[in-house]
């Protein structure tokens, strides 16, 4: 029987599977730091990961997002996610990716057992050639595996060009995908979508994209607080939402008492408190 933590109620755990990617974005990279990969000594391994995911789900988090850098460049996501897709009490399974190598993965992580798929990219205007088709057959690739509701998201300027908003909603119309724009300035934006003829209004900033009853387009401004979670770093570090402290070391505990769900239960429930 599940062990329902008050605290992880309403919670997700957001896993940073890898600290390495294709590109050098803002998101995940440092601009003033040396970057360079994780040794397989220092990351956690798939049993690892599988056993923290475990004991997360059985004290009562019910979503899980793998992201990266980039998660699809490690080796054994698919593995993973077939291994923790069925957990009891977990409800959604979600991958956050930049796409390059989704056309390859797409049927296997969706009869793994992922939920959801989410796509980072702030201007497909400006993508190399093959870039830009790795994009549209990762998209066309999840459509056909079964995944719905894959999910566009990018990030706009104050004042995005047209040209960048133009593809944005020319990518997620083409392969009917549910688009959200991260904005400094929503109110200016939700006035510029209101002269697309490809958008009928739904809601206070949401819009349904022609074709389509079921995907649409929401906007979120830059300041938008974080949904409350906990995140789960490659080299098995636990803290909340982001912070860098306080922290929790799972590669060590799991060193000090390997493959005991019991220990790791207990050592999680301290850090939260409970």
């Amino acid at each position: 029987m599940a062990i329902f933590s008050s605290f992880l109620t309403g919670r997700y755990l957001r896993i940073s599977l890898l600290d390495s990617c294709h590109f050098q974005c803002e998101y995940c990279v440092d601009k003033n730091a040396q970057h360079s990969s994780l040794s397989a000594s220092v990351a956690l391994t798939l049993n690892e990961l599988s056993l923290l995911i475990k004991s997360l789900v059985h004290l009562g988090l019910r979503k899980v997002l793998l992201a990266g850098c980039e998660p699809l460049l490690r080796g054994d996501v698919i593995a993973l996610c077939r291994r923790i897709a069925h957990l009891p009490g977990l409800v959604e399974l979600a991958l956050l990716t930049n796409g390059q190598l989704l056309a390859e993965q797409a049927a296997a992580l969706f009869t793994a057992g992922l939920s959801r798929i989410g796509v980072q990219l702030d201007n497909p205007a400006a993508l190399a050639p093959k870039a830009r088709l790795a994009i549209d057959a990762g998209f066309s690739a999840a459509n056909a595996a079964g995944f719905r509701h894959t999910t566009l998201l990018s990030r706009l300027p104050a004042a995005a060009p047209s040209a960048q908003l133009e593809s944005l909603l020319a990518l997620a119309l083409h392969h009917q995908l549910d688009l959200t724009l991260i904005s400094e300035d929503v109110k200016a934006l939700a006035k510029t979508l209101g002269n697309y003829p490809a958008l009928a209004t739904k809601g206070a900033q949401q819009w349904q994209l022609a074709g389509s009853a079921d995907t649409q387009l929401q906007l979120l401004p830059a300041e938008a607080q974080t949904p409350p979670h906990l995140h789960l770093t490659a080299a098995g570090t636990l803290s909340f939402e982001n912070k860098k402290v306080p922290f929790l070391d799972l590669k060590n505990t799991l060193a000090h008492s390997p493959g005991s769900l019991i220990k790791i239960n207990s050592v999680i429930r301290e850090f939260m408190g409970e």
